[in-house]
């Protein structure tokens, strides 16, 4: 003599509805909030960069092509007979939140930043040429996209809370 046993499942399609757009939005509150947070990774990591190089005092020392940021550059504050990168331009790298939705811009906003990234004529009458120490793009080129704690991950990780959050009923 066999056993039958029945099995009803029943989904409420108003409440499945509802995560749906629950996640929709909270997509979208989650791509904002991770791109401060990559845009504030990005930003400490320059910081970080330029803080990197020192030299002796009055001896100016170049750096490497793409590896490093400022070397020669004597301006701001000396400790004992070494010299760091100013830090005006540490400080003046800054996010600002764009006007579309997700998107962040990490920028380096000394009036000299151009000129140490990627060099050119400067000084009285631009008779001073000054080569490209560049600070800025060999950081971005340095840091893991898709490694743990990589952009991919920021973002990951928060809309991974966005899902879980809309789910959560």
């Amino acid at each position: 003599m066999g056993v039958k046993a029945e099995v009803n499942i029943s989904l409420d399609i108003r409440r499945f509805e509802a995560a749906l757009s629950d996640w929709s939005q909270n997509t979208v509150t989650a791509t904002e909030s991770a791109a401060l947070d990559a845009a504030e990774y990005l930003k400490e990591r320059v910081r970080a960069k330029l803080l990197e190089y020192a030299h002796p005092f009055e001896e100016p020392t170049a750096a490497p092509t793409f590896k490093g940021p400022v070397g020669s550059l004597t301006t701001g504050g000396g400790y004992g007979r070494y010299y760091r990168i100013p830090f005006h331009l540490r400080d003046s790298v800054e996010i600002t939140i764009m006007p579309i939705r997700g998107f962040t811009k990490v920028t380096a906003n000394a009036a000299y930043a151009r000129i140490q990234e990627l060099g050119g004529w400067t000084g009285t009458g631009h008779m001073t040429w000054l080569s490209p120490r560049p600070f800025f793009r060999p950081t971005v080129q340095e840091i893991d996209t898709r490694g743990p704690g990589g952009f991919e991950h920021i973002f990951w990780e928060h809309w991974r809370w966005a899902m879980k959050r809309a789910v959560a009923f």
